[in-house]
């Protein structure tokens, strides 16, 4: 087993390796010109498309589309946070467990992703971890700020632990 090990590093890796370095070359050329989604206070901004895993991205124009689920954010009380090509989509929300900062994900097909973070610790050594993390269906209209807040409160129950 060693020695196929060692015959497929020896005549495969090298290939591999450079196919990994064009993509990561490609990728950094399309951050350069293409708008970047930042999901978090320490996250490193990302492309419409990346680390989406099995559903994809929203489509550019029509039903459900990134312009829609940005609308939706707003109606929510959701504030657009653009800087040349960077968008992030936050709220700030105090409870009776403290404050936090919801970050809104509406990159990927059929849901918006949300993941909340503890305010007070946002520009300290914990501001990348998240509290909690919950979605909101593209499909659901009823009560969608109770449904928001709802994901925040168990943020708050996981922070008392």
């Amino acid at each position: 087993m060693g020695l196929a090990r060692v015959h497929w590093n020896g005549e495969f890796s090298s290939g591999e390796e450079e196919a990994r370095n064009q993509e990561h070359v490609a990728l950094e050329a399309r951050r350069k010109v293409e708008t970047v989604y930042i999901l978090g206070p320490k996250d490193s901004p990302l492309l419409v498309d990346e680390n989406l895993f099995w559903k994809g991205a929203r489509p550019a124009e029509g039903d459900f589309s990134l312009k829609w689920a940005e609308q939706r954010l707003f109606s929510l009380g959701f504030q657009i946070n653009v800087d040349d090509r960077k968008r992030s989509y936050t709220k700030q929300l105090k409870n009776g467990a403290g404050e936090f900062v919801i970050y809104a994900d509406p990159r990927q097909k059929d849901d918006i992703r949300f993941s909340v973070f503890d305010a007070a610790v946002v520009r300290g050594k914990k501001a990348g971890l998240v509290l909690s993390s919950f979605k909101i269906r593209d499909s659901w209209k009823n009560d969608l700020p109770e449904k928001v807040a709802a994901g925040a409160d168990a943020a708050a129950r996981s922070s008392r632990r």
